[in-house]
Formats: structure tokens, sequence, C-alpha cells
């Protein structure tokens, strides 16, 4: 049994996955705790009232899926997690998560993961090892996604956890996946599509008749209801990313016709108070690249655009060529040698303190799957520049 540092304790926030403050002071516990409240706090993925259709997607995705309150407590698993982990649901829900990892990454969590998260809300591909209910460990990669609430708190998280070296073999692992497998995956991308399509249009109608009426509480409730539009359109985005099982096939893209297809969705996702612009280079650059990641890339991004211009302000993506040489000094050496295009993601406004930290973690995973860069700068006179080099494709 090891003991944990008291700074392990001091780390954590008081108001938040308050119950791991108690256990990180008075050593690591194996055996089961079930947190008080929890038979009457029991929650599902995504509670919704249309026959819990997606709550039975995410129930049988073949990957493994479970939600957390803002405790840390496990408020449901999906089948998939229960049958690499060999723990019942009634086994698992209603317990930390810290019960299911080793001491080591028990610790680690506690003290480094846990902390940053509270800040960020996105923690990706995290290195842990899990307990199996028979002793033994696994070696996973934890990736959390948070959902505040009107205070700004985590109330909720949603968390997917893979086996490490399925990660690390997925290229050769997706050719031989079932046929169930890969029917569930594309009915589920499309149901994700055509709900974040659906939810941006509905936010953008909101934003309007909110700016048609005087303040009061019918605002407020409209600020609320897009609010939460806009959360379930990141939700859509998650269950796309995930019933791809990260990343789809590369493929040759059109970077120019990609962005404008991808303009009507981001004026109604950033409002009405944003000028939203493409400044796009000549020509037609190509690139390889998942255009399924690409758009959520982009949509991920203006959302964080959107966020730190609350009062407005000016939004644009530009396209831009790179010639041989210059993309490696633009990126510090870190790009192939050859052509390049640079697409970048601009705003107005005040810098973020924790813009360049999202930004990365939204887009790293796709560009190292491209072999492209990400630099965010950023600029005289206020604004931020988001700035992706991608290995542009010749011929």
């Amino acid at each position: 049994m090891m003991s944990a540092p008291a700074s392990a304790s001091t780390a954590l926030p008081d108001l938040l996955f308050g119950g791991l403050k108690a256990q990180a002071a008075s050593g690591w516990k194996i055996e089961r705790t079930v947190l008080p409240g929890w038979e009457d706090a029991r929650a599902a993925f995504f509670p919704d009232q249309n026959g819990r259709v997606y709550e039975r997607l995410l129930a049988n995705l073949p990957v493994m899926l479970h939600a957390m309150d803002r405790q840390g407590r496990i408020t449901a698993v999906n089948r998939h997690w229960t049958q690499v982990l060999g723990h019942a649901p009634e086994e698992a829900e209603g317990r930390l998560l810290t019960e299911f990892l080793a001491p080591g990454s028990r610790q680690r969590l506690l003290q480094d993961i846990y902390p940053a998260y509270f800040l960020s809300g996105i923690l990706s591909a995290e290195p842990v090892d899990m307990i199996c209910r028979d002793g033994s460990t696994r070696s996973m990669l934890l990736s959390m996604n948070a959902y505040r609430g009107a205070k700004g708190r985590i109330e909720r998280s949603v968390c997917l956890v893979e086996p490490a070296a399925a990660v690390a073999q997925a290229p050769a692992a997706v050719p031989h996946l079932p046929r169930e497998t890969e029917a569930l995956g594309r009915i589920a991308g499309g149901l994700a599509h055509d709900f974040n399509n659906l939810l941006t249009v509905i936010a953008g109608n909101l934003d309007l008749i909110e700016g048609k009426l005087p303040d009061g509480d019918a605002v407020m409730r409209l600020r609320e209801a897009a609010g939460a539009a806009r959360k379930c359109g990141g939700l859509a985005r998650q269950m796309l990313a995930l019933a791809r099982g990260g990343a789809g096939p590369a493929r040759e893209v059109k970077v120019n016709e990609l962005i404008a297809g991808l303009l009507p969705l981001l004026a109604r996702s950033l409002g009405e108070a944003v000028e939203v612009m493409a400044d796009l280079m000549e020509g037609e650059p190509r690139v390889m690249a998942d255009p399924g990641r690409f758009e959520s890339v982009l949509l991920d991004l203006a959302e964080i655009a959107r966020e730190a211009m609350q009062e407005g302000g000016r939004f644009s993506i530009e396209t831009h060529a790179v010639p041989t040489g210059e993309a490696g000094a633009a990126t510090n050496g870190g790009t192939a040698p050859g052509p390049h295009v640079l697409v970048a993601v601009t705003r107005t406004g005040a810098p973020r303190a924790d813009e360049a930290e999202r930004a990365r973690d939204i887009a790293e995973a796709f560009l190292t799957r491209c072999g492209g860069r990400l630099t965010v700068e950023s600029r005289a006179g206020g604004g931020t520049a988001i700035m992706m080099i991608l290995p542009r494709r010749e011929g």
C-alpha cells in the first residue's frame, strides 16, 4: 500500500471531485466506495426526451465509454467497457474512477491530471493502468470531456478509454473490423452529423431572436437554450469521432472547397454579432486527411473563438501556399520537406490564457496523423491566429 503525497489533496479544488480529496489524504483504497446518494443521482450518458436513441447507440458502440459526475464517481458505463475490464455495470456505477486505477496511475490522476483538467475541461489520450475484475491490469489511454453547469463548474464528464496497444496498431487493425461494427459506425456517424447540423441551425436562430428582444427573463432563457444547443452540438461531434474510431481513413481533400462549404455552418455557429470571412488562396490546394475530422477541428476552433468574442468581432479562415523549404522554418523544422498549405484560423479580440492549450488539444492528433504541425500566435493590437501547416499533395 502506497501513501499519497500531501500535495495531492491540496491540489484539488474544494467544490470539484470532492470525494477524491479525502481519498488522497488517507491513502489509496482498492475496495469499493459507494458515495451517499448514489441511487438518487444515477444518470445516463446523455439524458434526452427522444426515446433514448443516442443512449442505446452509445451503450452498444464498440469502444469503451463511461460517464462521471462532478465528484468523479462513475454514473454510466457501456457494454464494451464492462466486457474489456470484466466489471458488471452495478459493480462500476457509483464508484470513483480512481478505484479502477493502479496506484501509480491513481497518484498521477489526483496530482497532475485532475488539476489541469479542471481548468481546460479536456483530456486527450493520457496513459493509465486500469484494474480488471480478475486483479490484472491493462494499459489504457484515457480521454475526458467536461460539461459545465451555469456557474462554470464541471457537472459531468464523458470519458473514452482505449487499449494503448490497439491505438498504436490502429491503422493495421481498421481493415479487419467486423462488418457489423463498420455498419454501426456509419449509422452513428450519419446521426451525429445530422444532429450537429440541426442544433447549429437551432442555436443560430435563437441568437437572432435574442437580438430582437429587450433584456429580461425571456432573453436569459434564450441564451440558456442557445448555450445548451451548442453543448449538444459538441457532444454530436464527439459522437461522430467515436463512431469513426477517433479518425477515418485519409483521402484527398480539396482544402478551399471544404472551407467554403463549411462557411454557412460557421456563420450560424458563431452568431450574428461575429463577421465570418474567408481569404482563400488561388488554385485548389489538396491535402491527405480525414475530411470529417478536418471539419470537426475547424468547428471546434470556431467554438473557442465564439467564447472569446461574446460582444462580437471578426472570424476568418485563410489559406496560403507555403513553398518548399519554408514550412520547416515556420514550425521549427517539424514538417516533412516539400510544398505545404497553411490554414490559418484568426479572430479579433483579447487573447485568452487557455486558448493555445485548447487549440492543441483539438488539432494535434489530426495534424500528427496528416504529418502537419500547429502554431498559435497572439497578434499585435489584439487577436489570435491558430495556424495549421499541412503537407500539400502535388499533381
